[in-house]
C-alpha cells in the first residue's frame, strides 16, 4: 500500500453471539473534516472526490478486504460495506482505511462482499423464473417484474434464487425497490417453491393497514402478525430490508423499523425470492444478503490519521 498517502486504523468490537468470520460492516466516509465516531470517518479532503482510492485492509496493513460502494455524493460522502475476514465472535478486529492516491480507481464488488448479490448489470442466470415468467426481465440495469392486475390472480410474478442460492436461513436481505401505483413488491425467504413453503415480507403501496408478513410465499397466501399502516412508497425508489434470526423477523423501510414478528412454522433453509402483484410492476436493484447476529458487532475507536508515503 505504498502508493497511498494516508491511513486510519479502526477497531470493530465483536459480538457475544456467533458473528464469526466474513461479517459485513457499514462504514460511511465523509470527504471533509470532522470528528470520527462510530461508523463515520472523515478523510480531511485528502481522498479523491469520487472515493475511488478508498481501500480497506486487514491488521497486517497489506491484505485487502473486499468492499462494496453502496452510494456516494462526489466530494461529500460515500457509504461502504466491508467484509471483515477476522473472527468477530467475542473478540475485536482492527482494520485500516487507506486513502490519498490520485491514480487509484474503485475496486467495489458486491459479488465479493456479500453472501449473495445481484445488481442486474448482467443476466438472470442466478435466478429461476417461477411464476409469470414472460413478465420478468432486465431493463436499464434493474429487474422488472411486470404483469400485476387488480383482479383474479392479481398477475402474481415470482423470481426465485434457487438456481444458485437456496441456503438462506438467518441473515439480512436488502434491496432497492421502485413500485408502481398500488403495487405489492415482496421479498420471500426460507422459500421452497416446489413445496410452497416459506415466508414473505411485503411493502404494499395501497392505502390502509394490514400485517406486512405472509405465508406460504408462492400461492394460498395467509397474513400473520399485527396490522400496521402499509409501508410501500409508490413511484419512487425505496430501500427495503428484512432481518431474520430464528423465529424473529423484522421489516424496514428506508432503514426505519416498521414491524417485528415471530413465527416458527418454517425454520429450514431455502431460497430468497422477488415478487410483485396487484399493481402493474415493481423494479428491484442491488439485491444482497449479508450475515446477521443480535447484537451485531459494533464500531469502536478510530486511530489518528497517519501519513504513509
Amino acid at each position: 500500500m505504498t502508493e497511498w498517502n494516508f491511513r486510519k486504523s479502526h477497531i470493530i468490537d465483536g459480538s457475544a453471539t456467533t458473528a464469526g468470520t466474513e461479517y459485513q460492516i457499514r462504514i460511511i466516509a465523509q470527504y471533509g473534516t470532522g470528528a470520527d465516531n462510530g461508523e463515520i470517518v472523515y478523510l480531511g479532503n485528502k481522498a479523491k472526490t469520487d472515493f475511488g482510492d478508498v481501500r480497506f485492509v486487514q491488521s497486517d496493513k497489506k491484505t485487502l478486504l473486499s468492499y462494496w460502494l453502496e452510494s456516494k455524493i462526489d466530494g461529500v460522502n460515500a457509504t461502504f460495506w466491508v467484509k471483515i475476514v477476522g473472527n468477530l465472535t467475542a473478540q475485536s478486529q482492527t482494520v485500516y482505511l487507506y486513502y490519498g492516491n490520485s491514480q487509484a480507481t474503485s475496486e467495489s464488488s458486491g459479488e465479493n462482499t456479500f453472501v449473495f448479490f445481484d445488481d442486474f448489470s448482467g443476466n438472470l442466470s442466478k435466478w429461476i423464473k417461477e411464476k409469470n415468467d414472460a413478465n420478468i426481465y432486465i431493463n436499464s440495469g434493474h429487474l422488472v417484474l411486470d404483469g400485476g392486475i387488480t383482479s383474479g390472480t392479481y398477475g402474481h410474478t415470482v423470481l426465485g434464487s434457487s438456481a444458485t442460492y437456496s441456503s438462506f436461513n438467518n441473515g439480512i436481505i436488502e434491496a432497492d425497490v421502485y413500485p408502481s401505483t398500488d403495487a405489492l413488491p415482496e421479498i420471500g425467504f426460507r422459500g421452497v417453491y416446489s413445496s410452497n413453503i416459506g415466508y414473505k415480507a411485503r411493502w404494499d403501496c395501497r392505502s390502509g393497514s394490514e400485517p406486512p408478513w405472509m405465508k406460504p410465499p408462492y400461492y394460498g397466501w395467509s397474513a400473520f402478525g399485527t396490522s400496521i399502516i402499509r409501508i410501500g412508497l409508490p413511484n419512487q425508489w425505496q430501500k427495503v430490508k428484512i432481518a431474520v434470526l430464528g423465529s424473529t423477523f423484522k421489516i424496514y423501510s428506508n432503514d426505519v423499523l416498521k414491524s417485528t414478528e415471530s413465527d416458527g412454522q418454517y425454520g429450514g433453509y431455502g431460497e430468497i425470492s422477488l415478487q410483485n402483484h396487484y399493481g402493474v410492476s415493481s423494479f428491484f436493484d442491488n439485491v444482497r444478503v449479508r450475515q446477521y447476529v443480535d447484537p451485531e458487532p459494533i464500531h469502536s475507536l478510530w486511530g489518528i490519521e497517519e501519513s504513509h508515503s
